[in-house]
């Protein structure tokens, strides 16, 4: 095919460049030998499309199938749980132990049964649930009995590994709770000897206050008998004084009567007389101003040194009843203290979680990889492309066979 000749910087007969005139020839030559091959293109596309159609109506869509396992946990502090094991080590162990069991387990069931693999399963921890893991498969909707039994089975392999752990976290926790409970009842035993003992020294102080009283009210008798006495004793010399002021005018007055003998036995009788209560005066008064001052101060001694006794007893009864007191409240406080610690044990032992299931196999949505329709849709695009690819290759091998042909003729 020949062409017109178009000189750089000149024009054609259309107005167009060369540029343009050479890019509307190159796709016109294009469109021709597509034109020139249109049965070995439609055959091409129309394979595809049956390859397409086939693949759209033989392919099972897959989906995700997701369990949710939660990692067991004991509460030490209620706004931050501790788990029974980091999710790193439960992710490790999963990857590296019970997933391949269980994928070797199930590889082997499908081998004796003739079906096929089993789904791939994966571990990961869940992003932003702390103590959260997700096993997670892409298997088809009539795999979801083998998807969910695999599920099951790596699952069980954690659980039973972390009960492990949590009993023996509860059987810590429940001797811990009753050393707790031992100490707090040692606790209350203490605060009731002490308030026994409390109860035994407030009766003793009773006892021996009553006991000092008594003495005191004994020694303030024997004063007031004293002071009687010796009001008494002051009656008796003044009746004394008057009996010897009566004798001595008996004494002094003259006798007429008798003889004077008589009158000498008169009077040396009344003489005697007057001595006797000279000498009964001489000792009431020693009496009154010598023994009853000194019993008084005597009793008085007494008095003071019971009541200074009284004082002791009451010192030391308060000492004894502060330091008992004290002891009392320390006890109290260590029964508070023992009971806080035993509910807060009680209170880890009640919630300690063991690991378990969330949500088993939980489909998604939305078939996830490569669904029917974009299989289809991509046979389609090879498809063209190897069409227009094919009649490339024909159009060059037609034209390096007129280049050789030409070649040969020129020869």
């Amino acid at each position: 095919m020949q062409h017109e000749k178009i000189l750089p910087g000149s024009n054609g007969s259309d107005g167009k460049s060369p540029a343009a005139d050479g890019a509307e020839f190159g796709l016109i030559e294009i469109l021709a030998a597509i034109a020139s091959h249109w049965r070995l293109v439609l055959s091409i596309v129309l394979a595809s499309a049956v390859i397409g159609g086939v693949t759209f109506f033989s392919k099972s869509p897959k989906y995700e199938y997701s369990t949710i396992i939660e990692i067991g946990s004991r509460v030490t502090n209620a706004a931050n749980p501790e788990l029974l094991e980091r999710e790193d080590l439960s992710l490790a162990k999963l990857e590296n132990l019970y997933i391949p069991d269980v994928m070797h387990q199930e590889t082997l069931r499908a081998g004796q049964a003739g079906d096929a693999r089993p789904p791939e399963l994966k571990a990961a921890v869940r992003p932003r649930a702390p103590g959260m893991i997700v096993l997670s498969s892409r298997a088809r909707e009539d795999e979801y009995e083998r998807t969910r039994r695999m599920h099951e089975a790596v699952f069980s392999l954690l659980q039973k590994d972390h009960a492990r752990m949590a009993q023996l976290e509860k059987e810590e926790l429940e001797r811990r709770l009753q050393n707790a409970h031992a100490r707090t009842e040692q606790a209350r035993a203490d605060v009731r000897e002490l308030t026994f003992r409390m109860e035994q020294l407030s009766q003793r102080h009773a006892e021996r206050l009553r006991n000092l009283d008594a003495t005191v009210r004994g020694i303030e008798t024997r004063r007031k008998r004293l002071e009687d006495g010796a009001r008494l004793l002051q009656e008796q010399i003044q009746g004394v004084f008057r009996t010897i002021s009566h004798a001595e005018e008996r004494q002094a007055a003259p006798i007429h009567e008798g003889s004077d003998a008589a009158r000498a036995m008169t009077i040396l009788i009344i003489g005697n007389e007057i001595q006797h209560y000279r000498n009964r005066l001489a000792t009431l008064e020693e009496r009154l101003q010598v023994g009853i001052p000194r019993e008084l101060d005597g009793l008085d001694r007494e008095l003071a040194m019971a009541s200074v006794e009284k004082q002791n007893a009451v010192r030391e009864y308060e000492n004894a009843r502060q330091k008992l007191v004290q002891e009392l409240n320390e006890a109290n406080w260590q029964i508070r203290e023992r009971e806080a610690a035993e509910r807060a044990i009680a209170r880890q032992l009640a919630n300690l979680r063991e690991t378990q299931i969330r949500s088993l196999a939980l489909r998604s949505r939305e078939p996830v990889g490569l669904t029917r329709s974009m299989a289809f849709a991509l046979c389609l695009v090879i498809g063209v492309v190897v069409a227009l690819g094919a009649v490339f290759g024909l159009e060059v091998a037609r034209s390096v066979r007129r280049r050789l042909a030409q070649n040969g003729a020129a020869a």
